[in-house]
């Protein structure tokens, strides 16, 4: 009995503090639409302090938006440490460096993800389409073109007729 009283204890302090955390995003989310960015931007560093990987998105993008880049980049920076593997982290450093004006900074982490490629289909497409989602359209052909180059495959990238007609 006592072992159930304290899981249900866990278990409401868990919900509680999740609970805390959803209503601050949401309530960071209105602040943003209704066009008070500093309030948005407190919370999302709040919640971004309490937990790096989910918050990291709206965090980095209301950085952007009051043209924090250093500490854009800085935080960027530190979720490359923490996830070293993780590509997209190094073309959001690259989104900051461009917004920054530091286009040769950007272009040098981006040469370096292609030169670095991995002899695998999915990574590729995968990468390209994190460069096409942050409107870097012309380093999601480079990656396309040179993941094609890679396997000896000429219709990486490529879009069917057929599948546009589904569209």
């Amino acid at each position: 009995m006592k072992q159930f009283f304290l899981y249900s204890f866990l278990f409401l302090i868990t919900s509680v503090k999740t609970f805390g955390q959803n209503n601050d995003l949401e309530l960071a989310k209105q602040f943003a639409a209704n066009g008070e960015q500093q309030k948005a931007l407190e919370l999302y560093q709040k919640l971004f302090k309490e937990d790096n990987d989910t918050y990291y998105a709206d965090y980095f993008n209301t950085l952007l938006a009051f043209k924090k880049f250093d500490e854009a980049i800085s935080i960027t920076k530190r979720m490359i440490r923490k996830n070293p593997g993780d590509r997209q982290y190094v073309i959001m450093l690259g989104t900051a460096y461009t917004q920054q004006g530091s286009i040769e900074k950007a272009n040098e982490l981006y040469d370096g993800l292609i030169s670095n490629l991995p002899p695998d289909q999915n990574e590729i497409s995968l990468l390209a389409s994190q460069f096409y989602r942050n409107a870097n359209i012309d380093y999601a052909i480079k990656i396309f073109k040179e993941g094609r180059k890679l396997l000896h495959n000429d219709v990486i990238g490529e879009i069917k007729p057929k599948l546009l007609m589904n569209i």
